[in-house]
């Protein structure tokens, strides 16, 4: 008796189990970026509160919204599930991921989802202190039907929790005319990806 105890002990301190039925996930604020050079175009509060809020920025150019370049929307909800724990996270991200092939399935698209999906590396965010925010992401690549070599698309899906609510992050990076080698364009649009987050949490923190 004694050592299953300490087995269900064990297993009650390892496995993560968070609330989550009956919170309020549309009370949140929209954080200023103009500062990093986004402007918030669209917020979302959802009727039934278990589908919560949303909030949609686009990154402008010399005071011009450039559409469908570095969009990163963001959603906050609990969808009514009695606890939050990794297999739900797991589910969110699996949707999210759907949700973008989706998007590229459409025949008038301009651009193909490349077959290339893979686990986003979130240690970064959690050397940030975001492990609430962000537990695990994927991200995925397309290319211009038409200019292949010059014209791509970075898709990343995150999610997290804070023990009550979902957190779902959207972004969306365009890459044009990419230097010798497009993994050092795509370094960069990653780490705009990362300092934007770090920007929008630790102001939605505030």
């Amino acid at each position: 008796m004694k050592k299953i105890l300490i087995i269900l002990v064990l297993l009650f301190v390892s496995t993560k189990i968070w609330g989550a039925k009956g919170v309020d996930c549309t009370n949140i604020k929209a954080p200023d970026l103009s500062e990093f050079g986004f402007q918030l175009y669209d917020k979302v509060v959802y009727e039934k509160k278990h589908l919560g809020a949303s909030l949609h920025y686009q990154l402008r150019t010399k005071g011009q919204v450039i559409p469908h370049d570095h969009l990163l929307s963001y959603y906050s909800y609990d969808l009514n599930f009695e606890v939050i724990d990794q297999k739900i996270l797991d589910l969110m991200l699996s949707t999210g991921v759907k949700n973008i092939q989706d998007k590229y399935s459409q025949e008038n698209g301009e651009y193909i989802l490349q077959d290339d999906a893979r686990y986003y590396d979130v240690r970064r965010f959690n050397d940030w202190g975001m492990q609430k925010f962000i537990n695990q992401g994927v991200f995925i690549t397309a290319t211009h039907k038409k200019f292949m070599t010059t014209k791509k698309k970075i898709e990343i899906v995150t999610v997290g929790t804070d023990g009550y609510c979902i957190h779902k992050v959207r972004w969306t990076s365009s890459l044009f005319e990419p230097k010798n080698d497009w993994k050092n364009t795509f370094g960069e649009a990653i780490k705009i990806f990362e300092l934007s987050l770090n920007d929008f949490f630790r102001l939605l923190s505030k």
